[in-house]
């Protein structure tokens, strides 16, 4: 269990930087024939809706991870880890990636 939560904080953790560093998911290459002011719009209208979306994922990991804390829910095996420690890098990771936009 303890690999699967280090396995999922680094995944979370490393999340930033992904987005930096590629531009698999980007719409530059489309882009360039637009205009300035045209593609000025598209990246904020696309910063816009990338912010919305990790604000949101954040928001409602935190609500998971604060009931998991709260009620005391633990996993269903012989260790009963706490739930929040493995839900703890899903708030923490999608707001620091919410930090760049």
């Amino acid at each position: 269990m303890g690999g699967v939560v280090l396995h999922r904080f680094a995944e979370f953790a490393q999340a930033g930087a992904d987005a930096v560093d590629a531009l698999r998911a980007s719409c530059r290459p489309r882009c360039h024939r637009l205009g300035g002011t045209g593609r000025r719009w598209l990246e904020v209208i696309g910063g816009v809706a990338a912010l919305a979306f990790c604000l949101l994922l954040a928001w409602s990991g935190f609500i998971y991870f604060y009931e998991a804390l709260t009620r005391g829910w633990r996993t269903a095996t012989v260790w009963q880890l706490p739930l929040w420690i493995p839900l703890f890098p899903l708030p923490l990771g999608i707001g620091l990636l919410a930090l760049q936009y």
